[in-house]
């Protein structure tokens, strides 16, 4: 409401839109079946992911956080995607219950991150709350990316 002027309509737009993004990342995924390089993929996600979030943390206009919101729901699902297979491929058939199981909890642990985030928000703004969660994500790829070469080849 304070950035855009909206009430509940451009409320529902713009979840909309991470939706929108979402599906668009289900199918870019689906057709990655059988892709070699998931390890590159999964940085190169948290990349477009963090950088999503930053496009809307600077975004002025509902274009900008529209592209945001949309790259955001792209990038995440298919990091999703990839980061389960991922998990489900390497863990051996007697531990792959419970490296889920695992994988679920930690997936469970995001209102934890979203608590810090509406605490970052309500003691400076949500812009600046929302330029910290992009940038750790872009921090977190790049050492990805630069410091676990495993990470690059993994298939």
């Amino acid at each position: 409401s304070d950035t855009l002027d909206g009430g509940a309509r451009m409320l529902g737009l713009l979840f909309g839109l991470v939706g929108a993004g979402a599906l668009l990342g289900t199918l870019v995924a689906t057709g990655m079946s059988g892709h070699q390089r998931r390890g590159r993929t999964i940085w190169v996600t948290m990349l477009g992911t963090g950088a999503g979030i930053l496009l809307i943390a600077y975004g002025d206009s509902l274009l900008i956080i529209a592209a945001g919101l949309l790259v955001t729901g792209i990038f995440q699902t298919i990091y999703v995607v990839q980061n389960d297979t991922l998990i489900q491929t390497f863990a051996e058939e007697q531990f792959r219950g419970r490296a889920l199981a695992v994988q679920s909890m930690i997936n469970g642990l995001m209102p934890f991150g979203l608590l810090l985030a509406g605490v970052l928000a309500e003691l400076w703004s949500t812009s600046i709350a929302l330029a910290v969660t992009g940038g750790a994500m872009v921090l977190s790829a790049l050492h990805t990316a630069l410091f676990r070469p495993d990470m690059r080849n993994l298939r």
